[in-house]
């Protein structure tokens, strides 16, 4: 490794750039050959699915970089370490301008689904299923007057706030918040919110009747989870 090396998402950069010794080498090596495979199919076909998949072997690549830095911090007085640890702390740019480069190519019919039932039933359907495969994702929600009109937008790499003014431009509705959203660790029917937006009141309470009315479903409730404290839910029913 040299001094001031930028990282690459690409395994020959590591193979030829990483220090002697590192063992934790072997783990990055492998998520980057991952990520440059699920890269090459979603160039092939840029669907959500492919889409996924990109994310998650960036979020891999990511999770290998910080242990392979953690380790090489460990190593005192070795110069070629500490340059390997200022370059992995750099991941975060190119991983960064991949997760655009991938949201700005997926193809995604914007055929008005969170506008239709119907349309949004079978969406919730397949968003909530990717949910229970890849454990957590970004979120955009709206609520509306009733349990038919409130609108859950799921996505592992566009952000919960673009989510949501997606869903306000669908729906016409203007209460609205996004986060991350997580399958419960000890309930696998169970999705728990962290929200980044404003709390809205009776949105647990609001967005677990908006399941029962679409089911069936992979989830049955949703929960609220901002520092372990449920947000003020003692909203009115729909």
């Amino acid at each position: 490794m040299k001094k001031g090396e930028q990282p690459e998402l690409l395994v020959r950069w590591w193979k030829s750039s990483q220090p002697d010794g590192l063992r934790s080498a072997g783990r990055l090596e492998a998520a980057l050959k991952d990520y440059e495979s699920a890269r090459h199919r979603f160039e092939s076909d840029s669907g959500a699915p492919q889409a996924d998949a990109a994310y998650d072997a960036l979020d891999a690549v990511a999770a290998a970089a910080r242990a392979a830095g953690a380790e090489a911090a460990k190593v005192k007085g070795n110069p070629e370490m500490e340059w390997t640890v200022d370059a992995l702390k750099k991941f975060d740019r190119p991983i960064g301008a991949a997760r655009k480069w991938i949201e700005d190519r997926t193809e995604e019919a914007d055929d008005g689904e969170f506008g239709n039932p119907e349309l949004y039933h079978e969406y919730l359907l397949i968003a909530l299923k990717r949910l229970r495969g890849s454990k957590a994702m970004n979120f955009g929600i709206v609520l509306g007057k009733t349990r038919e009109d409130h609108r859950l937008a799921l996505h592992k790499g566009k952000s919960g706030k673009a989510l949501a003014a997606v869903l306000v431009k669908q729906t016409g509705l203007h209460q609205m918040t996004f986060g991350i959203v997580r399958t419960d660790a000890t309930r696998g029917d169970v999705m728990v919110l962290d929200v980044e937006g404003r709390e809205l009141p009776g949105l647990a309470k609001k967005g677990t009747l908006m399941l029962k009315r679409f089911k069936p479903l992979p989830f049955k409730q949703l929960k609220l989870k901002p520092d372990d404290a449920d947000i003020d839910d003692d909203a009115d029913d729909d």
